[in-house]
């Protein structure tokens, strides 16, 4: 389920030029219409989610670095931030220690 939106563009990538603009504009029309019934929908669960998720990147941009889902996710990508800014082009390999990430 996490990697729909990711097969999609790869899907698009492949083959949109073989699709018309017409048809591209109701493919991405059914799609909202979809994703924006779903969170409609309280018993889906999809709703709560999305506001759950919302809260959490207000608290952590507000400084709580609390576990959270959201925060959490965070702070791996800022980690990896400074790890790519250290050696970014050959990277690191497969020798990471945690002190190393925690700079």
């Amino acid at each position: 389920m996490d990697r729909d939106p990711f097969i999609l563009l790869v899907v698009f990538r492949a083959y949109g030029g073989f699709i018309s603009k017409r048809m591209l504009a109701g493919l991405v029309g059914i799609l909202l219409a979809g994703g924006l019934s779903v969170y409609a929908v309280p018993e889906v669960g999809v709703q709560a989610r999305v506001n759950e998720a919302v809260e959490q990147v207000q608290r952590y941009v507000a400084g709580d670095r609390s576990y959270s889902s959201v925060g959490a996710r965070f702070e791996m990508w800022r980690g990896a931030g400074h790890l790519i800014a250290e050696k970014p082009l050959l990277g690191w390999g497969q020798m990471v220690t945690p002190r190393q990430c925690k700079r």
